[in-house]
């Protein structure tokens, strides 16, 4: 269960770094479900005007971004079945960072044509669904590369972890 915090606090590290310390309760909570996740959506909501959170930290974007990676586990995942391209998957995670570079350098990588569609797959999913929940195109964009540079930092915790969100 300490790789699956692992990531998660990697992902918070990339994309919300202000909710770092809560990444492994929010993703504990949504591999468990019941009453801990319901009180974790409700908890997201924000307090309402003039409302307290009864000294509970209130989370926010975190939630909402492993709330998309949760249904985007499927297609995720299949970066992960590229197995006889992890060289060629080493080099999109560092070119994840650099979205400027990145056209250079997979160029120069000589990426299999579809390592390069399954990548732009996954992030074009997890954009989408960002969006869908609300955030700017290119915010998503930035956060779904970032999201897919953590899991891919490490690659077999964050197959249990898609692995576990795709069974919810």
């Amino acid at each position: 269960m300490e790789d699956v915090h692992e990531v998660a606090v990697r992902i918070a590290q990339n994309t919300a770094p202000d909710e770092v310390d809560l990444a492994p309760s929010i993703v504990q909570a949504m591999l468990e479900g019941g009453d801990q996740l319901e009180d974790l959506k409700s908890r997201s909501r924000g307090p309402t005007l003039g409302g307290f959170t009864g000294g509970v930290e209130v989370a926010g974007d975190l939630f909402q971004i492993l709330q998309c990676v949760a249904s985007c586990a499927a297609i995720l995942s299949s970066v992960f079945a590229l197995k006889s391209h992890r060289l060629s998957i080493r080099v999109q995670s560092r070119t994840l960072y650099e979205h400027e570079q990145r056209a250079d350098e997979t160029k120069n990588s000589q990426t299999p044509p579809d390592t390069e569609q399954t990548v732009e797959a996954a992030i074009s999913s997890l954009a989408h669904q960002l969006q869908s929940n609300g955030i700017a195109s290119d915010r998503a964009n930035e956060i779904s590369r970032l999201t897919l540079a953590a899991l891919l930092e490490n690659p077999e915790a964050s197959q249990t972890l898609l692995e576990r969100f795709d069974k919810k």
